[in-house]
């Protein structure tokens, strides 16, 4: 993965956006060492995907770490971005609540600085405002926001504009109403 990675970024010299993510799927490594990776990060506190994106965000920041310590010898003064989907198992930001404050559940699960997660609310509610107290999705994806927001992560959002059931309804965009 890391050799990849520097390949691009050495391919694409005025690129600053660099993606790294899971496929479009709920299929996860089912290997020993991810399970127990899983299991280990898994809090409870969001859902039992917890542990799934607390253990994909240890491994991008691993790979950002180690691009950033070749970057800076080969680039300097270049500005980049590992791109990493907050998407499907990895939509819940890995934080918890203490005494109203949100915070990584693991210090290792903050993004580094060179990490941008982009949030994708698939399965988000698109006919309530961002937060309303009505709806539970629309709570979620408010509270997923927050959370990513909470851990300083860079966030790029996208935002599905449509429903795949009823393309003729009107959808509140994210961008309508959110001020995050």
């Amino acid at each position: 993965v890391i050799e990849e990675l520097k390949k691009k970024i050495s391919e694409n010299e005025k690129a600053v956006y660099f993606t790294f993510g899971q496929p479009d799927n709920d299929e996860w490594c089912k290997c020993e060492r991810c399970c127990a990776s899983y299991k280990r990060y898994d809090n409870g506190y969001w859902d039992e995907n917890m542990g799934i994106t607390a253990t994909m965000t240890v491994f991008v920041n691993r790979v950002a770490e180690e691009i950033d310590k070749w970057a800076k010898k080969a680039y300097s003064d270049r500005k980049y971005y590992i791109v990493t989907l907050s998407y499907r198992g990895t939509l819940h930001p890995p934080v918890k609540k203490e005494n109203g404050k949100i915070l990584p559940v693991y210090k290792v699960v903050k993004p580094r600085k060179n990490v941008m997660i982009y949030y994708c609310a698939s399965g988000g509610c698109q006919t309530h405002k961002l937060g309303d107290e009505i709806c539970f999705k629309a709570r979620r994806t408010a509270a997923d926001l927050e959370g990513w927001k909470g851990l300083n992560a860079n966030l790029a959002v996208y935002d599905y504009a449509t429903t795949f059931n009823n393309t003729l309804l009107y959808l509140l965009s994210l961008y309508e109403n959110l001020a995050i």
